[in-house]
């Protein structure tokens, strides 16, 4: 039963499984538990009860399906538009930085009549 109750996720506590929560909740789902495995009822039976009665968000992994989908995508979509904002935030400072570098024709005309009086 251990096992089982580490896969569900209390619904109070959100970060915590059933089996480490001190919730009225998690007790309640606990004791479920235990009067359907006393009943004959198998891990997958409990788990398919669990889920009919509370909705996927009771797993702590959820299976990948229609309703999951964007739950599994958001990371690699947020990751992905990360490096798509990086790439451009240091392409925009490499520009603005080669802007400020290049001198302009009077300062590198300037700079050449300073080092031509330096060598004399």
């Amino acid at each position: 039963m251990i096992d089982l109750a580490e896969k569900v996720r209390c619904l109070v506590c959100q970060s915590e499984n059933v089996a480490s929560s001190h919730s009225d909740w998690s007790n309640d789902v606990r004791q479920i538990m235990r009067d359907k495995m006393k009943a004959g009822a198998s891990d997958q039976e409990i788990m398919d009860m669990l889920v009919e009665r509370f909705g996927k968000s009771v797993l702590f992994d959820p299976p990948v399906d229609q309703e999951t989908i964007p739950l599994w995508g958001a990371p690699f979509v947020f990751l992905l538009l990360g490096i798509v904002l990086l790439f451009f935030q240091l392409r925009k400072r490499s520009a603005i930085v080669q802007q400020e570098s290049a001198l302009s024709s009077e300062a590198q005309a300037h700079a050449a009549n300073l080092l031509k009086e330096d060598n004399k």
